[in-house]
């Protein structure tokens, strides 16, 4: 009895623990085709040596970019786990879902084993048409359109390809059709790497994987039929083919849903206008400020335009605009063409240029690329900075020995003087004694020796240096 107790314990202890393998799968085909708001129900088999503790459901429809997922329960058989997928969520075209599990040790694993990189793909066929409403005949032969006459296949019977989409039939209202071929491969004698997809005789970039091809075309394609070709090479070097065919109907409008179409939709025509005032009473700052802006967007065939401009004035402070002609423009006007081959701007833009040029640059003027294929040239003319027009007022020191005349201003003891009349040599300019002299402004200046002054460099201060003079 002692030998026998023995014996178990170990045995009990090596079941109980940790294998440090994940769960198994057993994929279970659906009995019944998919349909849009219809609900979706898949089933799994999971079993483990050790007690199964989670089991989920990772799905998505068509083009979406997360995967959702449902937990999914024990169904009639302990081994056996189902989920269904609630009818509003399942919508027409293509579903993908992959299937995940962990033990209570957390070893997980997914089905199949790439999980949302190489996940299921069934399609989802659109809602069923209720009963006693017409059904339309969807034509299988259209006038202007021919039919290939046959498709080629040379596949060995071991070998099954077949088209999961798009169907036979395509409708232009249902967008741009996702290309899913399945493959199974159960003697394992395709090369991975030599399998290519063709579109009526062009090769075009899929995602290959040993059960699936999938492609996504960036254009919708073309009113009429179309052949899919599945190429690759076994392990004897041998090239094993096969064709399907699909018909893309033209888009059909009906008259009832044609609505006027006026200029502005012709030209795809915006535009706005936008003012904008400011007052601030603060004595260092312009009292009224006025922004003016407009946009304006249309296009003619090829050639896009896009027109704006920006003013800023003050209309009420005659102080602020008469310092705003010392500084820099802040007003900018903006013109631009463009179209495949010619762009045109005009105004304030900063060309795209190299780091060596005037790249990040603003240039007021105007700039044309010439474009053809990858060769791109431009030329540029204006200005990187405006120039503003420089002036000064005159006015000398107060001299006994020089006679002045009526409209003469002098400069004498902080006040700035005009003569009434012709005055004569050593007339001392002083209203409370006459009425040769009468006070302009006073000046906050003193004079200076032309000797102390220092020459400056009008370009220094944004002013002309040709019309601005010495100063």
């Amino acid at each position: 009895m002692v030998r026998w107790l023995i014996c178990l314990l170990p045995i009990g202890i090596l079941i109980g623990q940790d294998d440090g393998l994940p769960p198994n799968f057993v994929y279970l085909d659906p009995i019944e085709d998919f349909y849009a708001r219809s609900p979706v129900e898949l089933e799994i088999i999971v079993t483990d040596r050790n007690e199964i503790e989670e089991v989920i459901l990772f799905y998505r429809f068509n083009d979406a970019n997360e995967f959702s997922k449902l937990e999914m329960h024990v169904s009639y058989q302990p081994v056996i786990y189902n989920v269904e997928i609630p009818l509003d969520e399942v919508e027409s075209g293509l579903i993908q879902y992959y299937f995940w599990a962990k033990d209570e040790y957390d070893n997980g694993a997914t089905w199949p084993s790439g999980g949302e990189d190489m996940p299921v793909v069934l399609p989802v066929y659109p809602l069923k048409k209720e009963k006693g409403k017409p059904k339309e005949e969807i034509p299988r032969l259209v006038d202007g359109f021919q039919a290939p006459e046959e498709l080629e296949d040379n596949l060995p019977y071991y070998l099954e390809i077949g088209m999961l989409a798009p169907f036979f039939e395509v409708t232009q209202e249902e967008g741009v059709p996702i290309v899913v071929i399945s493959v199974y491969d159960s003697e394992n004698i395709v090369i991975l790497e030599s399998t290519k997809l063709l579109i009526d005789g062009y090769e075009v970039s899929s995602f290959n994987s040993p059960d699936m091809i999938t492609y996504i075309p960036q254009d919708p394609f073309k009113p009429g039929y179309h052949i899919i070709r599945y190429e690759t090479k076994n392990n004897a070097g041998e090239i094993l083919f096969k064709e399907f065919s699909f018909f893309m109907h033209e888009k059909i409008i009906d008259e009832s849903e044609i609505k006027e179409t006026s200029w502005k939709d012709a030209i795809k025509f915006k535009g706005n206008l936008g003012w904008n005032t400011d007052y601030d009473p603060s004595p260092n700052r312009p009292i009224d400020t006025h922004k003016i802006n407009s946009s304006v967007k249309f296009q003619l065939g090829e050639y896009k335009f896009n027109l704006s401009g920006l003013m800023n004035t003050h209309i009420y402070d005659a102080d602020a605009r008469e310092e705003a002609t010392h500084r820099q423009p802040s007003s900018r006007v903006k013109i631009k063409m463009n179209s495949p081959y010619i762009d045109f701007h005009y105004g304030d833009n900063s060309p795209e240029f190299s780091e060596f040029s005037l790249k990040g640059t603003r240039v007021r003027g105007s700039s044309t690329k010439l474009k053809w294929g990858t060769w791109e040239t431009s030329f540029v003319s204006g200005e990187t900075k405006h120039w503003v027009r420089n002036g000064f007022n005159q006015i000398s020191s107060w001299d006994s020995l020089l006679q002045y005349h009526p409209g003469d201003q002098v400069y004498s003891n902080g006040v700035i003087w005009e003569s009434n009349t012709l005055n004569p040599a050593g007339s001392f300019p002083d209203s409370s004694i006459t009425d040769a002299w009468t006070v302009v402004i006073e000046s906050e200046y003193t004079p200076v020796a032309n000797d102390i002054c220092m020459v400056i460099e009008p370009a220094m201060y944004g002013y002309d240096p040709i019309d601005g003079g010495e100063t």
